[in-house]
């Protein structure tokens, strides 16, 4: 199992290399139609080149091309159709799938940011979790859920999020495998662990070298049984 936040998909062809025997890629922020991404359908060219089944949730429809920088980038061109989305990629048949939205910020969605990173940018939509249902001959139904966060929301606002998505999968009575990947902001993933019954599989930074030394990427899972992990991206469970 990958994830990826593909910040557009503009490097999709790059994300490939990454990926060249996953049964599973969970993806956020892929664009449909934008100037700013080439107005490919990034998710479709990737999924195409793996040969692998795909659902796409919108999540966004941008009203610009993008932020300051990306309209500058963009000057004279249109979006096609303007969409902005997560994905789940699979080599098995997919079911089902659907959008489950989170919390909304209607304060903060259609007016143009004037600061920041998406100064700029005005959109529709909100953040979301894509569930989408794969089955399996070998490890029978597994549910996978590509799922971006409100990055500055109050947490009270995160943990409800989390127990929304709790209940969600309690709809899904066919199976207990459940993956979890995404741009997930804390405490959303502690939720889950905590009041959810998820393993974690987090990303940490330890250093080496001793004290002073630069920080290096490593992975550290809190599992039963003390298996090392099989995937490595955020909550899992089953």
């Amino acid at each position: 199992v990958g994830e990826w936040n593909a910040e557009r998909g503009t490097n999709w062809d790059v994300f490939t290399n990454f990926y060249p025997n996953a049964d599973i890629i969970i993806l956020n922020e892929m664009d449909w139609g934008m100037a700013r991404s080439g107005n490919i359908d990034t998710t479709k060219e990737m999924a195409n080149y793996l040969k692998m089944n795909y659902a796409y949730g919108v999540e966004f429809m941008e009203l610009t091309n993008g932020n300051e920088g990306e309209i500058n980038a963009t000057v004279g061109q249109s979006n096609l159709i303007g969409y902005h989305g997560n994905v789940v990629m699979t080599k098995w048949p997919i079911i089902e799938s659907r959008i489950v939205r989170l919390h909304p910020l209607f304060e903060l969605l259609f007016e143009e940011k004037t600061s920041g990173q998406a100064k700029g940018e005005r959109r529709l939509g909100g953040r979301m979790a894509l569930f989408t249902l794969i089955r399996t001959d070998t490890y029978g139904d597994i549910l996978a859920i590509s799922m971006h966060a409100h990055s500055g929301s109050k947490q009270i606002f995160l943990k409800d999020d989390a127990r929304l998505i709790c209940k969600e999968i309690q709809k899904y009575s066919t199976t207990n495998n459940v993956i979890i990947g995404g741009d997930i902001a804390s405490p959303i993933p502690q939720t889950l662990v905590s009041e959810c019954g998820f393993f974690p599989l987090e990303k940490t930074n330890s250093q080496k070298g001793g004290k002073g030394s630069r920080l290096t990427p490593s992975w550290k899972v809190v599992c039963p049984n003390g298996d090392s992990p099989r995937t490595a991206r955020y909550p899992t469970r089953g």
